[in-house]
């Protein structure tokens, strides 16, 4: 109970009623039996309370309960109060609406997380919708040109009968259907960017068709060393796709105790017979059979694994021998190898397997076949090779297989080399809505970038990280690029028109809304209230049955 008069007159009318009440119950206790002293004294006590209530003029607080606004977003259908429902967030944001109202219901979709931080002040309700049927999820690996690559993702819908992968030359890859999941191999073009088609087929004959951008950066040009003890058909098919990439190649073959042989494609001549650290930063890959390793020198050895910890090389161990450990690399031991079948469109080829007794590295699979084992060695790897004659899938017309094998083998033990810059963005972007990214960069940015050649835009420094840059941007429909003048620099994302990729936008806008929600669920959020006076007829009746009470005590009883 809140006063109207929290003063000295307040104090003062109870205590000068608390006065007079005890006064007169001991007046009465001297002249009345104590139990009729304690029912006059309560009668007197209702009389006394109502006068005072009625000088005092007590209020109380009548808390407001306000109508909650309701914004409706993408796939929202719902019919409220007209004046509080919204059909976008600014739209609410500036009306009066939004002075009177704690609590708004978001209907539909959701909203961005952007659009959310200007709710933080009221208390957030979501309504979603039924799901969507479409692609709510793909993975996508770091694409090189001209090699094999795995499309995978998920889908929601009960009525999905096929999905297919649109390529950029027109031909369609079916997709492999499983539960509510999809996936697709296909070859990358050559560098650059494209638009792909993904197609979902539905059991209507209605068809969902999406754009998915990807995007394949110009490869340099590899160089692989070759150690071998012996020549084998496996090097020599091997050589011949390597260096139809365009990739640089040189073998070292030994044919006496100490003399090699040597040979270059695509790589100027070099001195083979000592490998020190100069010859062997030229290559990317090195490829030795285990024989070919264990004769290297104590500091041939060493300057091979320093250079795959400290420069990125890959290397790879080609077992030759049954159970033969490789000096200095800690690593599970060969079985002894057996053939088993690889069903191919043609026919079933016997290829070779070596089996690891062992563990602690991790396997490399492709589709189901384990192609050997690898670990991280600084920033390189090494791989074991658990594979062999492959080159059988060449003489059987199977050429795409042989190189979708040794494709993902190589891109496995890819050299990383790092970048001056690089534009950290969601995948996800779509049109016209501020999408906040990251920029790292080896030079400092010391001004404003641009923005699809006209929209200059500030720059701001990652507190506590050391060359990362933060910049908001509203990208239009396509891809767009960011230049950083001082570097001559230029990085490219992609945006998504709002009306494409349904099923995703679904996803990623009720994780955003939901996430919002949680974070207000424990928040007290304050209730308009009003100070509204006690009506005082209350108190007339308090005055009235109290003392006419006390005055029929009196008058009846003796």
């Amino acid at each position: 109970m809140n006063w109207g008069l929290e003063n000295i007159e307040v104090v003062c009318c109870w205590i000068i009623t608390l006065l007079c009440w005890v006064w007169f119950s001991w007046i009465q206790l001297k002249k009345q039996r104590q139990s009729i002293v304690i029912r006059r004294s309560l009668f007197l006590l209702i009389g006394l309370v109502g006068i005072a209530f009625l000088i005092t003029r007590p209020h109380r607080y009548e808390s407001i309960r306000t109508i909650p606004a309701h914004i409706n977003t993408q796939g929202a259908h719902v019919k409220k109060n007209s004046n509080l429902q919204f059909n976008d967030l600014y739209s609410f944001l500036n009306s009066e609406s939004a002075r009177k109202v704690d609590n708004v219901n978001i209907h539909g979709f959701g909203l961005t997380p952007n659009a959310l931080k200007l709710l933080d002040s009221f208390d957030i309700s979501y309504h979603p919708v039924e799901d969507v049927t479409g692609i709510i999820d793909i993975s996508l690996p770091d694409l090189s040109e001209r090699t094999p690559w795995i499309l995978s993702g998920s889908y929601q819908g009960d009525n999905v009968s096929n999905i297919q992968l649109i390529t950029p030359d027109g031909s369609r890859h079916d997709c492999t259907l499983s539960d509510t999941s999809f996936k697709v191999t296909t070859i990358a073009p050559v560098a650059g960017e494209y638009l792909l088609q993904l197609e979902m087929l539905l059991n209507n004959g209605d068809t969902i068709s999406e754009e998915l951008p990807i995007k394949i950066p110009k490869e340099a040009s590899w160089n692989m060393l070759v150690l071998s003890g012996f020549p084998t058909f496996e090097i020599n098919y091997l050589k011949n796709y390597w260096t139809s990439l365009e990739n640089g190649f040189a073998l070292r073959t030994k044919i006496s105790k100490a003399r090699f042989q040597t040979t270059f494609i695509n790589l100027a001549k070099t001195n083979l017979d000592r490998l020190n650290k100069n010859t062997i930063e030229q290559y990317d890959l090195i490829m030795t059979d285990v024989s070919s390793w264990n004769q290297l020198s104590y500091r041939e050895r060493s300057n091979i694994l320093q250079a795959v910890r400290d420069e990125g090389v890959g290397l790879m161990l080609r077992p030759d021998q049954n159970e033969q450990s490789a000096i200095g690399i800690n690593h599970p031991k060969w079985s002894e190898p057996h053939t088993f079948k690889l069903q191919t469109s043609n026919d079933e080829i016997a290829l070779v397997r070596y089996p690891f007794s062992g563990s602690g590295w991790r396997p490399l699979d492709m589709e189901g076949m384990r192609l050997g084992r690898f670990r991280s060695e600084g920033l390189g790897h090494i791989f074991m090779l658990g594979i062999g004659d492959t080159y059988k899938l060449i003489l059987v017309d199977e050429s795409s297989q042989y190189q979708e094998i040794w494709a993902y083998i190589f891109s496995s033990l890819h050299r990383n080399f790092s970048s001056p810059y690089e534009l950290i963005a969601p995948f996800w972007i779509w049109e016209n809505e501020k999408t906040d990214m990251q920029i790292i960069a080896d030079v400092p940015i010391e001004e404003n970038i641009i923005l699809n050649d006209s929209v200059r835009l500030p720059i701001l420094t990652t507190p506590f990280i050391s060359g990362s840059y933060e910049v908001s941007v509203w990208p239009r429909k396509g891809y767009n690029n960011i230049k950083i003048p001082h570097m001559d620099a230029t990085l490219s994302f992609y945006a998504h028109s709002t009306g494409v990729w349904s099923a995703v936008r679904q996803m990623y806008l009720a994780k955003a809304t939901r996430i919002a929600q949680l974070k207000q669920a424990g928040r007290h959020f304050e209730i308009d209230k009003s100070l509204k006076e006690i009506r005082f007829f209350w108190w007339y009746i308090m005055i009235l049955a109290g003392f006419s009470a006390l005055w029929l005590d009196e008058t009846f009883t003796q």
